[in-house]
């Protein structure tokens, strides 16, 4: 699970592609192949949160 601290991402899950940005939550599992990026010119920052 992450929440996007600053700045914009644009992610791939399976086959869907979504744009994140600040405030928003990400939530992935080790199931499901992801891909990300960091389309902006600026820094993302993202807290992770690890739960098993």
């Amino acid at each position: 699970m992450g929440y996007v601290l600053t700045g914009k991402l644009q992610l791939k899950v399976d086959k869907g592609v979504y744009s994140v940005r600040s405030g928003d939550v990400i939530y992935l599992t080790s199931h499901i192949p992801s891909q990300w990026k960091n389309p902006g010119p600026g820094t993302a920052k993202i807290l992770w949160i690890k739960i098993k």
